[in-house]
């Protein structure tokens, strides 16, 4: 049977992009580092070798940068694999915690793709460069500016002042 081909089912091969994308993520969890470090381990580990196979191999736009199901498990991943972690060692997870723009600069990246790519019709490998760059953007000047986000509410938190009370 020459000229036969078979193809995986999609959900079939966005799982194992998600279970490869979730042991970056617990790879990066023992290291120690941060959500963006945390995102490129589970980007790498989950679709780095379909990015290879596509691009070097079959000398064609990966499948990756053409269907954005693969960024989702990925993405999902990094959700489930950070959060997942910080509950079961007891702590509270860093996305939840006021500090400098993690999250936010990443929420920037996903609205810039979902407008460039959606609304506005450019291609989906322009506008996943440009929501990268976004991303990359937004870090960078939060970094540089120190722009943090703050606790949300009124009262401030007192579980650092609790063991002084009784002195």
């Amino acid at each position: 049977m020459i000229g036969v081909s078979f193809q995986l089912p999609i959900w079939f091969d966005l799982g194992a992009v998600f279970l490869l994308a979730l042991t970056g993520v617990w790879a990066a969890g023992r290291r120690g580092y941060d959500v963006v470090g945390a995102f490129i381990l589970a980007f790498v580990t989950g679709v780095g070798g379909g990015l290879l196979r596509d691009a070097i191999f079959l000398q064609e736009i990966p499948l990756v940068m053409k269907d954005t199901r693969y960024l989702w498990a990925v993405l999902a991943a990094l959700l489930v694999g950070g959060l997942i972690r910080d509950v079961i060692v007891r702590e509270e997870p860093v996305l939840l915690k006021p500090g400098q723009l993690f999250a936010i600069a990443s929420l920037a990246g996903c609205v810039c793709f979902v407008l460039l790519s959606y609304k506005y019709g450019v291609d989906v490998e322009h506008a996943a460069w440009i929501a990268i760059l976004t991303t990359l953007l937004v870090r960078m000047l939060a970094m540089r500016f120190n722009w943090t986000t703050r606790a949300f509410g009124l009262r401030p938190r007192r579980d650092d002042d609790s063991d002084t009370r009784g002195r």
